[in-house]
């Protein structure tokens, strides 16, 4: 199973916030919308997240990371200080904040609007139950009704076009489907990506 990741800016101010109860420092974010279609991935197709999709995962052994980086971690579901559950519009995570270094950063860029996002890992099994494939309105949408993994969930930092890890496996059915060869196209992306980082670096 391949690891992907999905990534929603929230600007808004809703999907992610600060907040302190009896003492207590947390965050509190929506960490994957509902019926919500996505950014265009892999430059090919169109995502939506069922409800129902990780009644399966909410369960597992989860961690709660600043930017998916395993040196950040803020909490965990299996000792109780990350919690994360699901309502009619999306599915929410909490997070218990200790004093260690990365909390205190993460905290602050929070409250100062500095960080605004949030972000999961996933993998799907590959089962067809899992995942739906079609063409809408002369665009390929993926409808995700299960997921077989959840491994960390939260906050990031990074902009949207490099929030997205598209897996192979995903990029072979939207080709199957569109009859475009959509790893090319990602490739090719992401080669301007790294281009443009090389300018704005000069």
């Amino acid at each position: 199973m391949d690891l992907e990741r999905r990534h929603f800016p929230g600007a808004d101010g809703v999907s992610l916030r600060a907040m302190e109860d009896d003492g207590q420092r947390k965050l509190v974010g929506t960490f994957a919308p509902f019926r919500s279609r996505s950014q265009l991935l892999g430059g090919q197709f169109y995502e939506i997240i069922e409800p129902g999709a990780f009644d399966a995962v909410l369960g597992d052994d989860v961690r709660a990371l600043f930017n998916h980086d395993p040196n950040n971690l803020l909490g965990r579901s299996t000792n109780g200080t990350l919690r994360m559950w699901t309502e009619d519009d999306g599915a929410r995570y909490e997070v218990d904040l200790d004093e260690t270094d990365v909390a205190e950063r993460v905290l602050a860029g929070v409250r100062r609007r500095d960080i605004t996002g949030n972000s999961f890992a996933f993998q799907l099994s590959g089962d067809e139950a899992d995942e739906e494939w079609r063409s809408e309105g002369g665009v390929m949408i993926r409808r995700i009704k299960r997921f077989s993994r959840l491994l960390d969930v939260g906050p990031v930092t990074y902009p949207a076009y490099e929030a997205t890890q598209v897996s192979a496996r995903s990029l072979e059915m939207a080709s199957d489907h569109t009859g475009v060869d959509v790893r090319k196209l990602w490739k090719r992306h992401w080669n301007l990506v790294r281009r443009q980082r090389m300018l704005d670096t000069r």
